[in-house]
């Protein structure tokens, strides 16, 4: 898989905040009381959780984009919290930039690439490919 190639672009330090690995513990943080305990998601393309206020912007597989009305620090808690408590694994998370992260996930043998991104608009896009 090309995947890892993409992990080594950019070099250097990350230049947004990057979550804790600890957020992907499905106990952490339970009953704090934060947004992102609470399973806010409608099951996606091969049960990928989509955050409920999602619209679908593209739906043409094995590529799906989504928009959330959201700003993307608070999606990207929400997925990892979402994708822990539903099994699904990060292998590999790659920060491009303070709007770009990078995920390798996998679940059951299925292979997720995803790309949440930021815009000015205080949007989020998840783009997701499923192989």
């Amino acid at each position: 898989m090309g995947w890892g190639a993409c992990a080594q672009r950019g070099g250097g330090k990350p230049t947004g905040e990057v979550v804790p690995t600890r957020v992907l513990d499905p106990g952490a943080g339970a009953g704090s009381g934060s947004a992102a305990d609470a399973i806010n998601f409608q099951p996606g393309p091969a049960g990928f959780p989509v955050p409920r206020d999602a619209s679908t912007v593209e739906d043409t597989p094995p590529d799906h984009t989504f928009k959330v009305p959201r700003r993307q620090p608070e999606v990207i808690i929400e997925l990892k919290v979402n994708l822990a408590q539903q099994g699904f694994k990060i292998d590999d998370e790659y920060v491009e930039d303070i709007l770009h992260t990078h995920w390798y996930i996998t679940r059951d043998g299925i292979a997720y690439k995803v790309t949440v991104a930021g815009d000015t608009d205080e949007h989020t896009l998840i783009i997701l490919t499923i192989d």
